[in-house]
Formats: C-alpha cells, sequence, structure tokens
C-alpha cells in the first residue's frame, strides 16, 4: 500500500504543502517497509514522483452510469444489450473507509452508453472519467479496461464516420461485431476460438 492521503485534507492543503506532506508520508512509510522487513534494509530510496498521483477526479455524467449492483451481478444478470468490455476487477477503494471487496464471481459488463456524455451526440469519453460512480470507478480505472474502452471509443468513430451518423445512432450490433473480430472479449465464458486465437499468440 502507497502512503496516501485523503482527497479532503489534500484540496484544504497548497501544493507546496501537499507535496511536503506528502513527501513525509512516503519517507515514513520507508522507514516501516525496512524496520519491519530485514530483505529492504539493503535497498535505497531512489526517486519520489514529483506530484501527487490523484487516484479519482471527475467523472462523467453519461447517458449510463455503471455501479456497484452492475458489478456484484456480474455480465449473466446484467441487462445491457451494448456491452463492449469486460472486467474482473474487484472494487478495491483505498482510503480510511476504503478496502479491497471479495472477488467477483464472474466478469461484467461495461455499456456503451457510459462513454456518450448526457446531452452529446459527437463526442465519446473513453478514460477514468467515464459514466462510472465512485465505488464502479475503483474496480474498472485498471489500464487494461482503460485500452478496450479506447478500442471501442475508435471502433464506434470508425463506424459513425463510414456511416455519418453521430455516436448515439450508430448501431451497437456493429460495434460488437467488430470488437469481437478484433478479438475483445465480450462474452463469458470466454468462447473457445477466442482462447484458441490467445493461446497460438503466447
Amino acid at each position: 500500500m502507497l502512503p496516501t492521503i485523503e482527497g479532503d485534507e489534500f484540496v484544504s492543503l497548497s501544493l507546496p504543502e501537499a507535496m511536503t506532506e506528502t513527501r513525509r508520508r512516503v519517507l515514513a512509510h520507508w522507514c516501516y517497509i525496512q524496520s519491519e522487513w530485514p530483505e529492504f534494509r539493503s535497498y535505497k530510496l531512489k526517486w519520489i514522483a514529483p506530484l501527487p498521483g490523484i487516484r479519482e477526479s471527475f467523472r462523467l455524467k453519461a447517458e449510463y452510469i455503471l455501479t456497484e449492483y452492475d458489478i456484484t451481478e456480474g455480465i449473466s444478470n446484467q441487462k445491457h444489450g451494448d456491452i463492449i468490455a469486460i472486467n474482473d476487477h474487484p472494487c478495491d477503494r483505498h482510503g480510511a473507509n476504503g478496502g479491497i471487496h471479495s472477488e467477483l464471481a464472474q466478469p461484467y459488463g461495461i455499456p456503451y452508453r457510459c462513454l456518450i456524455p448526457k446531452g452529446f451526440r459527437n463526442l465519446l469519453v473513453a478514460c477514468r472519467g467515464a459514466g462510472f460512480s465512485s465505488i464502479a470507478a475503483s474496480s474498472c480505472r485498471l489500464s487494461r479496461t482503460m485500452m478496450q474502452l479506447g478500442q471501442a471509443a475508435g471502433t464506434a468513430a470508425f463506424i459513425a464516420r463510414n456511416s455519418s451518423c453521430d455516436f448515439t445512432e450508430i448501431s451497437v450490433s456493429q460495434l460488437q461485431y467488430l470488437l469481437r473480430e478484433q478479438h475483445v472479449q465480450l462474452d463469458w465464458p470466454m468462447p473457445e476460438e477466442l482462447k484458441s486465437y490467445l493461446k497460438n499468440k503466447i
């Protein structure tokens, strides 16, 4: 666990104050590691990031907001017809009231509508700021999931351009078809043909 600072505390400080406090926590944490685990005593701390990493910031008001319920229900119980990515990472909120939820029984799907900002027709948001609740964001934040969302957004842009339509009007079934053609897993359990493809790529 990296040293953390709560969001409320961070915004109450000036940037120099926050940097001083986060550096103090890094050094205290490093001291703790070296005290508790002798194998680290021969190591030296070489570098501290020049700015704090902010785990969560703005999130989109999208056509659909992914929630903790979507995550715990799993893909077989979700009713979304526009799933463009799946994920299996549990929720892991950091901080005083955080912690890691139990492992998921099965993956869950992320709908295409999570990428569409409410009130927009020609904009997709494929990043950690997409349409996720705070709890859901703690699960879908991984880089591998962000890459899937980016691939889906790029493919949606291809369809919209070729069909001369807005992002809200594209054929989601065509989007899902093209993603499967690109070997993106949208089904669970993983189809045998995708397993075979991945096996041959290793």
